[in-house]
């Protein structure tokens, strides 16, 4: 079988380029997963291209669709994938950069390899992790006997067991309620079919609820994640546009990604009825959808309390710093990691939010929207187990996204306790507050000049909280200019001719999870918080070591990083549908043409561009940047990816080709 990866045809990157340079700064998109890269290549005393190019990722769909938009906004983009549908032409040009291993991490709490790496420039096994995630263990499964769930379709029937298949059926079941019958996966309406797909289902809530049978240890002598934890806490997922979260789609069998929408109204980006689905991740709630829809949501029917840890008895200090703000806060059991408080109901959840402004703003297609959405919130306590991690292309300076007093960073400015003042969150058209609360709205506010009171500031603790919010912290979830209106990110659709500023999103922060503080009594983490980071694939490394007991999806750059210090599951081979992700594992995606011998989350790392005649002066000084092989290399080799394997032809036109 030969693989459909990329190129085929050596060409010269940027010959012929017809335009030139221009004295504008581009900012530039594309993978998250390549930041450090591309930033480190774009800084590099052989290329000097910094007074050029400003790197602020976002996804490798949104640098593709930067591409495509008309005019383009840029003509080449770093990303994690080939170029796809409309990109993909016979005249496109794909260089291939490195490889890499999109990586299944947990808390690294013993400092051990996961890379399987040299110590000391000897090999020592005896550092190896040896987790893994489980790949034929049962749960047990106390009622399944409503009918339409996700487990009586021939898996399971009442009082029971399901054993899963795999280490992706583990995965489908944690990130999307998907289990492996063979029934479609959606009806009719493209809405999930709730006898294979159910985020509610017994079976999800069983897995979720028994942290032990999601592993697999493979023996002494180590193993590097708590065995304390007696629930999974969080599974941290990427944004819709991110490349690696469509190759983690793809190789787990998931719902696709639905496609862009290519309809809007007059006023926001609307659902198009032609290519909506239903969204494969959990935190997505059931309503059809585009792509970038879910990537604000936070819906997961399986919710869990927000970890406070009681500080005196009028407050509780946030050990999690974002928080739904209907759940009162309970204090962690005297056990570590034995949590036995009583997690929220099971329930399904929805938004009635635009598209571009959920869980704030009206939907003027709505009449009901606002009591709708105010009869909705409160059902929403604590936080999902799926969380979606998306920080906005446009957040350059950490006064922004972590309340820094200053863009060189620093603490972050707490609110004043029980201080509160009015503001008009949004006015286009007005929405709704956190609280519920419409027109003008008291929100928290640091009072340090009271006569300037600074709504970008963050609520430190669970109490004083003001009605009828129970936890204060979910004033942290969205984010507030000081002047107390909701800061948007720089999304923008490239097949809608809407305007980029009525395309651009409220900013649901998810990221900013453990600014401050880790959670310690769930397994002790292996580090400190995640504030000031920028890259979504580094705030996910980070996430997992300061929550001991969660999981993520991410890049290889998240993996046994000293400032993250996450270790990547299944290191070592389980049954015949995994393999180490060693280098030569990785290596075999291109090198060799049998499939069976690669590791399976091992994917291609690119610089492309859609449409070689567009490309600017600048822009092809940077792909020739690109294509020294020794400079790129270095780039690769520093950020934990894996170098092209020699005899592998790098430059290639066309898409998509077959690899060796």
């Amino acid at each position: 079988m030969r693989k459909l990866l990329a190129g085929a045809t050596l060409l010269l990157f940027g010959a012929g380029a017809a335009s030139n340079a221009t004295a504008q700064v581009v900012n530039l998109k594309g993978s998250d997963t390549l930041e450090d890269v591309v930033k480190g290549v774009i800084a590099d005393p052989a290329c000097a291209l910094t007074a050029s190019f400003n790197y602020v990722g976002g996804g490798s769909s949104g640098g593709q669709s930067a591409m495509l938009a008309t005019p383009p906004t840029q003509n080449i983009a770093p990303m994690s994938r080939q170029l796809n549908g409309t990109a993909c032409t016979a005249s496109a040009n794909q260089l291939l950069i490195g490889l890499d291993g999109i990586a299944i991490v947990g808390a690294n709490q013993v400092a051990g390899d996961s890379e399987e790496t040299k110590v000391l420039g000897v090999n020592d096994p005896g550092n190896d992790c040896r987790d893994s995630i489980l790949a034929d263990k049962s749960v047990a499964v106390a009622d399944c006997s409503v009918v339409g769930t996700a487990c009586d379709a021939g898996v399971v029937s009442g009082p029971g067991t399901y054993t899963f298949t795999g280490w992706k059926d583990v995965l489908a079941m944690i990130y999307a309620g998907q289990n492996h019958s063979t029934a479609a996966q959606l009806t009719a309406t493209k809405t999930r079919n709730p006898a294979r797909i159910n985020c509610a289902s017994p079976v999800r809530v069983a897995l979720a609820n028994s942290w032990g049978t999601i592993f697999s240890d493979n023996g002494a002598p180590l193993i590097c994640r708590t065995q304390t934890c007696n629930k999974l806490k969080h599974a941290f997922r990427r944004d819709d546009v991110s490349g690696t979260t469509d190759t983690f789609v793809g190789l787990t069998g998931l719902v696709a990604i639905p496609a862009f929408t290519t309809t809007s109204a007059s006023n926001f980006p609307t659902k198009n009825p032609a290519t909506a689905t239903a969204n494969p991740f959990c935190n997505a709630g059931e309503a059809v959808m585009n792509k970038g829809d879910s990537d604000y949501l936070d819906l997961d029917p399986i919710r869990r309390i927000a970890d406070s840890e009681a500080v005196n008895p009028n407050n509780r200090a946030g050990l999690e710093q974002v928080a739904q703000g209907y759940g009162n806060p309970i204090n962690p059991p005297a056990v570590l990691g034995n949590d036995t408080r009583v997690d929220p109901p099971v329930t399904v959840l929805a938004d009635f939010g635009a598209s571009n402004r959920q869980n704030v703003g009206p939907d003027p297609s709505n009449a009901t929207w606002t009591t709708s959405q105010q009869a909705e919130l409160p059902k929403r306590q604590g936080l999902g187990l799926v969380l979606p991690i998306a920080f906005p292309t446009n957040f350059n300076s950490p006064d922004v996204a972590y309340w820094a007093a200053s863009s060189a960073g620093g603490a972050p400015v707490l609110c004043s306790p029980g201080v509160f003042a009015p503001t008009l969150p949004d006015t286009a058209p007005p929405g709704i507050a956190p609280n519920g609360c419409t027109g003008l709205c008291p929100l928290p506010v640091n009072a340090a000049d009271p006569a300037n009171p600074n709504f970008n500031c963050m609520s430190l603790g669970a109490k004083p909280s003001k009605p009828p919010i129970a936890d204060e912290r979910v004033y942290n979830l969205l984010v507030l200019t000081p002047a107390g209106k909701y800061v948007y990110d720089n999304y923008v659709n490239g097949s809608l001719t809407l305007a980029a500023n009525r395309q651009r999103r409220v900013v649901s922060a998810f990221y900013r999870l453990h600014t401050t503080r880790t959670t310690n009594f769930q397994g002790t983490p292996t580090g400190g918080p995640c504030a000031l980071l920028t890259s979504a694939t580094d705030i996910i490394g980070c996430l997992v070591k300061s929550s001991p007991c969660s999981i993520g999806f991410a890049g290889r750059e998240a993996v046994d990083n000293t400032a993250t210090m996450a270790f990547r599951l299944g290191t070592f081979p389980i049954l015949n549908d995994a393999f180490p992700p060693s280098v030569d594992r990785i290596n075999n995606l291109v090198t060799t043409a049998d499939v069976t011998d690669d590791y399976p989350l091992a994917r291609t790392l690119w610089v492309n561009t859609a449409i070689p005649a567009n490309v600017t002066a600048n822009e092809t000084a940077l792909l020739g940047c690109f294509s020294n092989a020794p400079l790129v290399d270095a780039k690769i080799s520093q950020f934990n990816f894996v170098t092209v394997p020699s005899g592998i032809t790098r430059a290639r036109t066309g898409c998509p080709v077959t690899f060796p």
